[in-house]
C-alpha cells in the first residue's frame, strides 16, 4: 500500500490557510504505523517462512562454559553470542571478580524458532537437575525467553 499526496488547500490570495498541523501529524503517524506493519510482514516472510523467533538469554557460572557450549552444539542451535565475565548479584550471591566478591558469570544469547524453545529449556533444566549439591552452590543457571520483534 503506498500513500498518495493530498494537496493542501490554497486560499484565493495564493497563501495556505492557517493550519494547526494536526492533519500532517496524523498523516505522518499513520504512515509510520503502516511502515512498521510492512516491516514486520517483510521480516516474517524472510524469517523461516513466518516462524516467530525467540531470544533465549542464559546466565550461568563460568565453570559451566564448556558443557553449555556442548549443549548448544548437540541441539544444533545455528548460532549464539557469548558474553564472558558478566558481573552481578543473584540467588548465589554477588559476583564482581574482586577479592570481596569473587567469580563471574557468562551470558549466552541465542535466537531460535519458537517451536525449538521448549526443547532448549528442557535441556537446560535437565542439566541443572544433574548438578551435584556442591556444584549448585557455585551458582545456578537461569534462562530467560524474550520475543524477537525485528531482526535486520
Amino acid at each position: 500500500m503506498h500513500s498518495t499526496h493530498i494537496p493542501t488547500p490554497v486560499s484565493r490570495q495564493g497563501r495556505k490557510p492557517p493550519d494547526t498541523g494536526r492533519r500532517d501529524a496524523t498523516r505522518v503517524a499513520k504512515a509510520n504505523v503502516e511502515y512498521r506493519i510492512r516491516q514486520r510482514r517483510k521480516y516474517r516472510m524472510m524469517n523461516h517462512g513466518g516462524t516467530a523467533m525467540k531470544l533465549v538469554l542464559i546466565v550461568f557460572n563460568f565453570i559451566y562454559d564448556e558443557p553449555m557450549r556442548a549443549m548448544i552444539e548437540r541441539l544444533r542451535i545455528p548460532g549464539f553470542t557469548e558474553v564472558p565475565k558478566v558481573f552481578g548479584t543473584g540467588e548465589s550471591g554477588k559476583r564482581f571478580g574482586t577479592h570481596a566478591f569473587p567469580g563471574h558469570d557468562t551470558m549466552l544469547l541465542a535466537v531460535v524458532p519458537e517451536e525449538r524453545v521448549g526443547s532448549f529449556l528442557d535441556e537446560i533444566a535437565a542439566f541443572k537437575r544433574g548438578l551435584t549439591d556442591q556444584a549448585r552452590r557455585h551458582g545456578g543457571i537461569k534462562a530467560f525467553v524474550l520475543p524477537v520483534e525485528q531482526m535486520v
